[in-house]
């Protein structure tokens, strides 16, 4: 039973410490993921599990992220409206099926295939061109920069959609006021009926 405990607490552990705070609060992180590893510590005490071991393992896994409403189902919208070319590769620096740039991949925390190295040169683009892998991306910055870029009250695939055609900056932006931006509208709108 304690083991179970234990891995649950690593798992909660994890979480605080990958969620993304606003910058007035690194000093309560830096605190309080002190005393939560201590406390971690005292509740895994006894077992036989590594806890580095354990935390890397949750650092590098590919779970993905929960994110409110961002489903598959708006997963592949989001693909469709950027084109969703499986066989796309990189071009004029964007890769892989939602066309992910550089900037975007690092903004969304340098997710890489399983064992890759987010440092070797090739990483990007490797794991934007890789749907799974792309998808990943995808969820971390929106797990980072979602919003509600159109003031509904909700948060919803549309946000996303605005989000990935703009930027997280920017996203309140409409879309009509380009022909990308009304032929991304008109996609958008193909994929959710």
């Amino acid at each position: 039973m304690k083991i179970i405990i234990c891995l649950i607490v690593v798992q909660v552990f994890f979480t605080l410490n990958a969620v993304e705070l606003p910058p007035y609060r690194p000093k309560m992180l830096q605190f309080c993921g002190k005393k939560l590893m201590k406390a971690l510590e005292l509740v895994c005490e006894g077992t036989d599990i590594n806890l580095e071991r354990e935390l890397e393992m949750l650092r590098t896994s590919t779970k993905r992220v929960h994110i409110s409403n961002l489903n598959d189902s708006c997963i592949r919208c989001l693909c469709y409206v950027t084109g969703c070319d499986l066989s796309h590769g990189c071009s004029q620096g964007y890769c892989g099926p939602f066309y992910i740039s550089r900037v975007y991949w690092v903004d969304a925390g340098k997710p890489t295939l399983p064992d890759d190295n987010p440092e070797r040169k090739e990483a990007f683009e490797d794991c934007a061109r890789d749907y799974h892998c792309s998808v990943k991306i995808v969820e971390n910055y929106m797990a980072r920069f979602g919003k509600d870029c159109n003031k509904d009250g909700i948060t919803n695939c549309f946000d996303y959609m605005m989000i990935n055609h703009h930027g997280d900056g920017a996203c309140t932006e409409p879309l009509y006021l380009t022909n990308l931006g009304r032929r991304r509208l008109q996609l958008y709108q193909q994929c959710r009926l």
